[in-house]
């Protein structure tokens, strides 16, 4: 699997986006970005509920925060692939600084909205317009999503990888229901 030990998150990036080839093909950004707005909106639903106090206890809806911040970075991981973006090539986005994971995952919702209007005008054209744009959004989720998991006290790399390990060991040409999960 990974030439090295451990593995950096360019290494994770590379074998992610093998995987995705075989298992869907190679994709347009569509669906990546798709994903990424899917699994912001339960990243907010999350964290909504928490606030709330209702639809689970605190505990429960921290993990399903957890899970969403994997998800996320598994989809942006694979947008940035098909761009020809190495994650660790962007630059570091700053401390944010007293951010709530309300903050957070309304930062999460934005930029995934603005790279799915990316996508909508790539569409239409029918080209790569927005190359700065996408290197942009995705280093403002990724920031955002690693400030949320210092705010629920779990290191960002221990939930990316825990989802690369949960998601990779699924099979979608084989089991087209679940993946085998």
């Amino acid at each position: 699997m990974f030439d090295k030990n451990p593995p950096t998150i360019a290494d994770l990036q590379r074998e992610l986006y093998a995987w995705e080839c075989y298992n869907f093909g190679r994709q347009p950004i569509e669906p990546k970005i798709l994903g990424i707005c899917e699994e912001a909106g339960e990243l907010c639903h999350a964290i909504l509920k928490m606030s709330q106090g209702i639809r689970g206890s605190k505990e429960e809806h921290l993990e399903a925060a957890k899970d969403a911040i994997g998800d996320v970075t598994i989809y942006a991981l694979n947008l940035a692939s098909t761009r020809r973006i190495v994650i660790q090539d962007l630059p570091q986005e700053g401390d944010r600084g007293g951010e709530g994971l309300y903050v957070g995952a309304m930062r999460v919702s934005y930029f995934a909205g603005m790279m799915a209007d990316i996508g909508l005008q790539e569409h239409a054209q029918g080209g790569c317009l927005g190359i700065g744009q996408i290197n942009w959004a995705l280093q403002h989720i990724f920031a955002s999503l690693g400030q949320m998991a210092t705010l629920i006290d779990e290191p960002y790399e221990k939930i990316v990888f825990d989802t690369y390990r949960h998601v990779t060991r699924r099979n979608w040409l084989e089991n087209k229901k679940d993946g085998g999960a």
